[in-house]
């Protein structure tokens, strides 16, 4: 039906409900004994639906976005400043990750709850035993990756003044209590979030599909790589891509500010300049001393393309109709 017929609809409904109501009001009025008992309540019953039918459910997605009391039995370790970095997959993480682990005054884990293996900052873990216990309690893991003690080891017996991790949204919907124990990481204050994104949403499908084609999703350069997209499937990667930050920003709404607990980085801007990124975040956890690398580490993370989207994607010009006049327009001439 089109935008008129609706509204026609909608007048002939009020209409008719108004009607309604001055009958049922002037039957009240009229009748005597039981039938006047029952067309009040029939009034008032007509009424008590109509408001609920009239009011503005709009208020309830504002009503979720309220900040959730955090759980104070959340295990999270002995850590000054417990912190997790919200990403998609192909948004620059290992980058990010990479510099972060660098400061010898940060613990930066990778992928913890990767559905293989565990991506310590010490270690890759990946038996069967290790994955089994991680999943059983995922809460206690958590305390423990967050636990200045381990951590410490592995940093020559300094204590690290904070200790973080990344995750991507699978890693989130593995399972029931991996969906508990996330809701109540973004509700919880005590914990600092990172959320890591990249503007441009073609770049990330194209990155991905090419990471997915070859098997390679780190240092190896793929721009010989061609891929061929169709307008539905890069919809829906788009679509997905969008749910899952609008998510983890509703889950964040009221705990942000100028002393807020959760910070954005762009792909884009860690690219132009890593040191002045790097140094915001240094003071979002907590006011970390500059620049601190490790001996023997570079803390850089190749970037595995460096050429534009018009030579990576084979139907190019299609897909750059198929979107031209919506909002995603601009990431077909910004690569």
């Amino acid at each position: 039906m089109n935008k008129t017929g609706n509204h026609t609809t909608e007048r002939q409904l009020a209409i008719f409900s108004r009607t309604l109501a001055f009958g049922l009001a002037a039957v009240a009025l009229e009748a005597e004994g039981l039938k006047r008992t029952a067309a009040f309540i029939c009034f008032s019953l007509f009424c008590f639906i109509w408001c609920i039918n009239q009011a503005d459910l709009r208020i309830i997605p504002q009503i979720l976005k309220s900040p959730r009391p955090f759980n104070p039995e959340l295990g999270i370790g002995d850590t000054s400043v417990p912190f997790v970095v919200f990403a998609f997959q192909r948004t620059g993480s290992n980058l990010l990750c990479n510099i972060l682990g660098q400061h010898n005054q940060i613990a930066m884990h990778y992928e913890i709850f990767n559905d293989k293996a565990i991506y310590a900052h010490d270690g890759v873990v990946n038996t069967d035993d290790a994955i089994k216990r991680r999943d059983s309690s995922p809460s206690d893991f958590l305390s423990d990756m967050y636990s200045i003690k381990e951590r410490a080891k592995v940093l020559g017996g300094g204590k690290p003044h904070a200790i973080g991790f990344k995750v991507f949204p699978e890693h989130i919907c593995r399972s029931a209590r991996s969906r508990e124990l996330f809701e109540e990481i973004l509700s919880d204050t005590r914990v600092r979030k990172i959320i890591l994104h990249r503007r441009n949403r073609l770049a990330a499908c194209v990155s991905a599909l090419r990471a997915s084609v070859t098997g390679q999703y780190i240092r190896k350069n793929l721009d010989h790589v061609r891929v061929h997209l169709e307008p539905e499937g890069l919809q829906g990667f788009i679509d997905n891509y969008d749910c899952y930050y609008s998510y983890i920003r509703e889950r964040l709404a009221g705990q942000g500010g100028e002393n807020g607990c959760w910070m954005q980085i762009s792909y884009e801007e860690l690219i132009e300049d890593q040191k002045a990124v790097a140094g915001n975040v240094y003071k979002f956890l907590g006011g970390i001393a500059p620049f601190e690398p490790r001996s023997g580490q570079s803390g850089q993370s190749q970037r595995q393309t460096n050429g534009n989207l018009a030579s990576a994607v084979h139907n190019f010009e299609q897909l750059r109709y198929a979107f031209s006049g919506s909002d995603r327009e601009a990431d077909f001439y910004d690569s």
